[in-house]
């Protein structure tokens, strides 16, 4: 990292089609402002990640109730406050999307949401987004396609 403070945007990009039936492209973007330590000391970035524990069976089939996710923070950077979550959900692998009612949990970072009721092999996709407090938009935003699929 530069010394002086900038703004910056990191992308990781993975593409399972030909060896996974789920979670086929998987596309994370995380957008920070960090500056670089001085001389040779090292410092965390301040990237935020989500944990996913969606309603879902050994198979990987739905077997209904509310999806949780939970916004975790790197250690070692300083802290943020989540400000916002979202979750959109495709079942036609990404083409359109459809917003979902997200619900804040107890847990200051951990989130509820509706997945759509799907059938007969249908396949259905995610998009969230989380930002923080951390400055120029710190946040995260990652794209499942296929993330499971009904029985």
């Amino acid at each position: 990292m530069p010394a002086k403070a900038a703004d910056y945007r990191l992308t990781f990009d993975v593409d399972t089609s030909r060896i996974l039936p789920f979670s086929t492209h998987v596309n994370t973007a995380w957008t920070f402002r960090s500056a670089g330590p001085a001389g040779t000391a090292r410092s965390a970035l301040p990237l935020l990640s989500v944990d996913y524990a969606l309603p879902l069976e050994a198979a990987n089939h739905p077997t209904g109730g509310p999806a949780t996710f939970t916004v975790r923070q790197a250690q070692g950077a300083p802290a943020q406050r989540v400000t916002t979550f979202q979750v959109w959900t495709s079942t036609d692998d990404g083409v359109t999307w459809q917003p979902t009612t997200v619900d804040r949990d107890r847990d200051r970072d951990g989130y509820h949401a509706a997945l759509p009721t799907v059938t007969g092999g249908q396949a259905v996709s995610l998009r969230v987004k989380a930002t923080a407090d951390g400055g120029s938009g710190s946040g995260i935003e990652q794209t499942i396609i296929r993330a499971y699929r009904a029985g």
